[in-house]
C-alpha cells in the first residue's frame, strides 16, 4: 500500500487513498496496539466493511487512531 500511495502522491496528488478491510480482520488485526500505532504513524486511512450485511461499517482516519490511542 505504501508503494502504491508513494505512485499515487505523484500521479493524482489530490486524491484520498483507503485501505478496505472486512469487519472480521478489522476486529482481530487492526485493534492489536501495534496496527494502531503503525496506522498511527503511516497516516493510513481506513474502510471498515461487512463482507454479510454487504456495507460500510465504519470510516476511520488518522484523527480518529489519535484519539483511541491518546495521541497528539
Amino acid at each position: 500500500m505504501m508503494n502504491y500511495r508513494l505512485i499515487l502522491q505523484q500521479e493524482e496528488p489530490d486524491r484520498v487513498l483507503y485501505l478496505a478491510v472486512t469487519i472480521d480482520i478489522y476486529e482481530t488485526f487492526f485493534k492489536l496496539e501495534f496496527t494502531h500505532l503503525a496506522i498511527a504513524n503511516y497516516q493510513f486511512k481506513l474502510i471498515v466493511y461487512d463482507t454479510e450485511q454487504g456495507g460500510i461499517v465504519q470510516w476511520i482516519s488518522y484523527s480518529s487512531i489519535k484519539i483511541i490511542l491518546n495521541i497528539y
